[in-house]
């Protein structure tokens, strides 16, 4: 899944961030290593220093020997030495520059990846196709649902999941209908789908598996991701969005919808933060700042929602304007309710089982995968046991 894999939270001009647009670090300079010359004179300046707080001999004695400058340069270096530049890392963000990734702007902006000598550059693009970059170690890491990395892992590609964002799964399907209340209430409804494949048609097979709804007694619809228009015009009776984003819309415009979530009836694994398994055995540290700086932008997020919208804006200006400003503020809030978990990004191995064992089911995926092989979450719980 992505958040959601290609739907839109805004009214933003698409061809304004095409997938391959890149951010930078927002304010971010690097301080360039002392030169030799400026070391020779802190270390002559070091001399000077120690010369003038000697204590004052009785007689004239001859000048005293003094150290090579090599062997004081070597010393100053030791000493005053650069700090090695930040490792660069890009990370994949599976949509467009949007309001949704609020925590990834906000660890930009407040220097939380910079503070764990990480210099990001966000990527945008096509979910599956960025966790072939992170297999592949062309990109170092990306946000991706746990239902790729289960499919990917079946498919022989080597990524893992090391930190949840999304504690709760935010598929859900909506309505203006007064008489649908509950799953079976769809019975003999038109539902529209975004599409008859990736998270969201997952989470609709989960719903009906759950209700133990035969899929065929429900028609269904095609509709591309404009599911919001397609219910306010009467296009369908209801249609599969995204809790998040859908619902909250509509309540800007003044309408009530029923919202059945999802997760109330399977909580698949949601979106989290996956590398390469190689990445782990060969550079854990790197991992364990990515991580670190994640969960660290994450609570800066939730703990001050207005001020991280306010650095949404400078990435996305659009998302500022008067006529979107407030749903998209409210997008934000409402994404807050299914980050949350204790600790944040924990990642639960039941959750997992359960969500590999529905694919096995309905025929996504062959065989399984044992879970620690899947995700791993010893950098979150490191993070937290030195918090």
């Amino acid at each position: 899944m992505g958040i959601p894999e290609v739907e839109r939270t805004s009214k933003l001009d698409p061809a304004r961030f095409p997938p391959s647009t890149t951010m930078r670090r927002l304010d971010m300079t690097r301080l360039p290593s002392p030169s030799k010359a400026s070391t020779l004179l802190a270390a002559f300046a070091m001399l000077a220093l120690l010369g003038g707080c000697s204590a004052p001999s009785a007689t004239p004695t001859s000048a005293p020997e003094v150290p090579t400058v090599a062997g004081w340069e070597t010393t100053a270096i030791a000493t005053l030495g650069a700090t090695p530049p930040p490792v660069p890392v890009t990370l994949g963000l599976p949509y467009k520059p949007d309001v949704q990734f609020a925590p990834l702007y906000v660890g930009i902006e407040r220097g939380f990846f910079a503070a764990e000598k990480l210099d990001v550059e966000l990527q945008y693009g096509d979910e599956s196709a960025l966790l072939q970059l992170v297999a592949s170690r062309k990109i170092v890491a990306s946000v991706a649902s746990g239902e790729q990395v289960i499919l990917a892992r079946a498919g022989g590609v080597p990524v893992t999941y090391v930190m949840t964002w999304y504690a709760r799964y935010p598929g859900a399907v909506f309505t203006l209908d007064p008489a649908v209340k509950e799953v079976a209430d769809l019975v003999g409804r038109k539902v529209g789908l975004p599409s008859l494949q990736g998270a969201s048609y997952t989470g609709w097979q989960a719903l009906l598996a759950q209700a133990g709804i035969d899929p065929r007694r429900i028609p269904t619809e095609v509709i591309g991701y404009r599911q919001l228009d397609a219910v306010l015009q009467g296009q369908v009776d209801a249609a599969v969005g995204y809790a998040t984003n859908e619902p909250v819309q509509m309540r800007i415009l003044g309408h009530q919808p029923t919202v059945i979530e999802i997760a109330d009836s399977l909580n698949l694994v949601s979106n989290g933060l996956v590398v390469a398994q190689s990445l782990i055995e060969e550079s854990p540290d790197v991992v364990q700042s990515l991580v670190s700086a994640f969960l660290r932008a994450l609570e800066a997020t939730i703990a001050d929602p207005d001020a991280a919208f306010e650095i949404v804006t400078q990435v996305v200006p659009e998302a500022g304007d008067a006529a979107v400003r407030e749903a998209q503020r409210q997008v934000l809030e409402e994404s807050i309710r299914f980050w949350r978990s204790e600790p944040l990004g924990a990642i639960h191995a039941g959750q997992w089982e359960q969500s590999q064992g529905f694919m096995l089911s309905l025929g996504l995926i062959e065989h399984e995968t044992p879970v620690e092989e899947m995700a791993d979450g010893q950098f979150v719980d490191a993070h937290w046991a030195r918090r």
